[in-house]
């Protein structure tokens, strides 16, 4: 996650353009018996699912904040 924030704040000094891809995780959904879609509840339950909402959000803020351009996935079945 800290690297995500250095990568951000680099690209906000410098002034530089980028395209950044976020990947992300399904551990930051609650465990489900069905399947997990971007509306189920959020509940990251490790220290790792734990960072990557970290990091997803970071994204959204530098996007939002910013005008980084960010893609963030969850790429998963």
């Amino acid at each position: 996650m800290l690297a995500t924030e250095h990568l951000f704040d680099g690209l906000r000094r410098a002034d530089v353009s980028a395209r950044v891809l976020v990947p992300g995780s399904s551990m930051v959904y609650a465990p489900s018996d069905e399947p997990v879609t971007e509306e189920h509840a959020l509940a990251p339950a490790s220290p790792y699912a734990l960072s990557k909402l970290a990091q997803e959000e970071l994204a959204r803020r530098a996007l939002r904040d910013d005008g980084i351009d960010v893609v963030i996935t969850r790429s998963f079945n």
